[in-house]
């Protein structure tokens, strides 16, 4: 929502107004302040008065955004979550603000917000794919050793799956995130379902790969290790991509680093586990089975993801119209 805040006269902030597509609802002073959002703008503004106005939007629990180019623009810009001060503007505003444009007009101010949701649309990534994949594999080792007597992967390899994943992790700083049309608010709580969400489904697929492998493929215990540790960097890979966008996984392509290192990694412990490296071997049929499980499931999650989002209201009208 757009706010214009001057120390003009009314008439002519209101003139501005219409011109600007803003609309004429526009308050004289800091004396109509009470409910901000009621108007398009406010006139006769000093300096204390678009400082109490940042603060009345931020006491009525906004986030504040402030453009300035003036020194009676500074206690604003300051107080503001991100205070902006245009390419023109005094010292001291650009002292007082958190961003500074480089260039003529206010076209920069879109890359400011473009880069800041790409930085917390990476951080989502990170700690959806993070809670995830340490509940899977903490209950995948607990609950396996309880019911078949022996950890469903050594701890060689857990040594070697948490380098391998860290590569990725690292990686993530560079990914072409999504960026989202409006701003993204989301709570320890929601994070914490999405991410039980894709660890339920991992650990209900870990466990069945584990009785297969064990009852019917007839493997030995190294064998099955061997297996639930390729098992677990494929899950992991395909997580980060579930993560990365709000609507389908392949509906937004990553950073050529992330897409090498998420496919490295695959390849990385295909080949551990054919040639037997570090581990013991396991048939190529049954590594390319459990590829196709995982890719499917992969699907099955996306849908399960797409569920949650609009029952939780995360997808815009167009996001819903889109994903049908």
């Amino acid at each position: 929502r757009i706010l214009m805040v001057s120390g003009d006269m009314l008439a002519t902030v209101r003139a501005i107004g219409r011109l600007v597509r803003l609309g004429d609802r526009f308050g004289d002073g800091v004396t109509e302040t009470a409910d901000p959002l009621r108007y398009d703008g406010f006139a006769h503004c000093y300096p204390q008065d678009k400082f109490r106005l940042v603060q009345a939007l931020q006491r009525a629990g906004h986030v504040v955004g402030m453009t300035g180019d003036g020194v009676n623009d500074a206690p604003a810009l300051k107080q503001a979550e991100v205070g902006i001060a245009v390419s023109s503007a005094t010292d001291v505003a650009k002292a007082s603000a958190q961003v500074v444009l480089m260039h003529p007009g206010l076209e920069d101010m879109i890359a400011v917000i473009h880069s800041g949701r790409r930085v917390y649309r990476r951080m989502l990534t990170w700690t959806i794919t993070k809670i995830a994949r340490t509940i899977e594999l903490a209950a995948l080792l607990a609950i396996g050793y309880i019911a078949t007597g022996f950890f469903v992967t050594s701890l060689l390899l857990i040594a070697v799956l948490v380098v391998l994943n860290d590569v990725v992790t690292i990686t993530l700083a560079t990914d072409r995130a999504w960026v989202s049309p409006a701003p993204e608010k989301w709570s320890i709580q929601e994070i914490g379902k999405i991410a039980a969400i894709f660890a339920t489904g991992w650990l209900i697929l870990g466990f069945a790969v584990v009785w297969v492998a064990r009852d019917l493929l007839a493997l030995s215990v190294p064998q099955i290790q061997t297996l639930m540790f390729v098992y677990l960097i494929y899950s992991a890979q395909t997580t980060i991509y579930l993560t990365r966008v709000r609507g389908r996984f392949w509906s937004f392509a990553p950073s050529p680093y992330v897409a090498l290192a998420t496919v490295g990694n695959a390849v990385v412990a295909t080949v551990m586990a054919y040639l037997g490296v570090l581990a013991a071997p396991v048939p190529g049929s049954v590594l390319f089975g459990l590829l196709v499980v995982v890719l499917a499931a992969t699907f099955l999650l996306d849908e399960l993801k797409l569920g949650f989002f609009k029952r939780t209201n995360f997808l815009s009208p167009r996001e819903n119209a889109v994903l049908g």
